[in-house]
């Protein structure tokens, strides 16, 4: 017979596979990545093996619909306004998708006033090098005839009595957007009023009153990346 012995490097002569008692073999006896991806068994690693915390975020897959991440932008500034038939960029913000076949959900508030009589509409252009660059298309401009507006992507309530000229007003835009690109998009708005005459501001009333008419402006936009 063969018997087992221990040469001088340490191995073991003579010892069959499994030839070792359960529990003899623990983590300070393995060499550090000693224990390869390609050793492990189908299924071999649980969810009750994995300690909390062990699995990061770039390990996680999502399912469709779930959001991956979220990115948020505000202004406060009110020296923002559009009267010459002319869009004037106010606030924007940048999001990278982690894959290109996820979507972006744009969820904007938009604070605004104007003078008596005015029509205002906002706008959402997407910009970026891998994905095409355009405003947002929505039913409110390629549904309706309207020579004014035909590059809006969002309709803008405006004033009809004197009195409103002290009072502002608020939009909401929310669109899920296929920008096709895993690098950097940015989502920039604008406002225009219709003519020279007419007058739309961001963030603040035609007659800007500081007497406490209104509560203190803000506009916001926040970006989620969706799972495709």
């Amino acid at each position: 017979c063969i018997r087992d012995s221990i040469n001088g490097d340490g191995s073991i002569t003579g010892l069959a596979v499994g030839g070792l008692p359960d529990g003899s073999v623990d983590a300070d006896s393995l060499a550090s990545n000693a224990v390869t991806s390609t050793k492990l068994a189908t299924n071999a690693v649980t969810t009750n093996k994995i300690a909390n915390g062990a699995a990061t975020q770039a390990k996680r897959t999502y399912a469709s619909g779930e959001i991956i991440q979220t990115v948020h932008a505000s202004t406060t500034d009110s020296s923002y306004y559009s009267n010459s038939n002319s869009w004037t960029d106010y606030l924007s913000a940048s999001i990278t998708p982690t894959s290109s076949s996820n979507k972006v959900l744009i969820y904007h508030v938009v604070t605004y006033g104007g003078n008596d009589n005015s029509y205002a509409g906002g706008r959402c252009y997407r910009s970026g090098s891998g994905t095409t660059d355009t405003y947002i298309q929505t039913p409110t401009n390629y549904q309706w005839t309207e020579s004014r507006f035909t590059d809006s992507s969002f309709m803008m309530f405006m004033n009809g009595s004197a009195n409103d000229v002290y009072k502002m007003w608020q939009t909401t835009f929310m669109h899920v957007d296929t920008p096709a690109s895993s690098a950097a998009v940015t989502y920039t708005f604008a406002i225009k009023a219709d003519a020279a005459n007419r007058t739309a501001f961001i963030n603040r009333s035609d007659n800007n009153p500081t007497n406490g008419y209104n509560p203190r402006p803000v506009t916001t936009v926040t970006l989620m990346e969706i799972k495709g």
